[in-house]
């Protein structure tokens, strides 16, 4: 039986969050694709197809690679945490933990970002949602207790629904 009042409901936001970052990228494809997004400068579904869904799966798979990671150290780092003594250094390892999809958002725009000038803006914005849905919300909701205050904003977030 998994514990929902332990690591089983941490597990669980982690899910939710990362099938958030997973349903979005069906949605702003069909934005492209259904010409609410207007692309002028580039066939829509090709441009869709080859470019903008590659992209945001590798973003989104790095960022849960991350999110993974993150999940992993921390709760190693649970075991053995002290609010003011650990603090700083749990800081410094989830902003280098973020350096994986950050590195792959930073890439993506390098490679596919001159594809089309029309789709860029939107391009790097939902690829940046993308990231943000997947690591940062994922992290967010699911850092134990104890070093939920680790991640920025993540005792906003976690207060606004009621998680601890």
């Amino acid at each position: 039986m998994i514990d929902l009042e332990g690591r089983g409901l941490e597990i669980l936001r982690w899910f939710l969050a990362i099938a958030a970052g997973a349903i979005v990228i069906p949605i702003q494809s069909w934005l492209f694709r259904s010409g609410s997004i207007a692309l002028w400068d580039v066939d829509p579904t090709r441009w869709v197809a080859s470019i903008f869904e590659r992209a945001s799966l590798i973003v989104w798979l790095v960022s849960l690679i991350g999110s993974v990671i993150w999940y992993i150290m921390a709760v190693q780092m649970r075991r053995h945490f002290a609010p003011p003594k650990d603090t700083k250094s749990a800081m410094v390892k989830w902003w280098i933990v973020l350096l994986l999809p950050l590195l792959s958002l930073i890439g993506n725009i390098w490679v596919f970002g001159g594809a089309s000038t029309v789709a860029f803006p939107w391009f790097v914005g939902f690829l940046l949602l993308n990231m943000v849905l997947t690591f940062w919300l994922s992290t967010a909701v699911s850092t134990p207790s104890p070093l939920a205050h680790v991640v920025p904003l993540a005792f906003e977030i976690r207060r606004v629904l009621r998680i601890d």
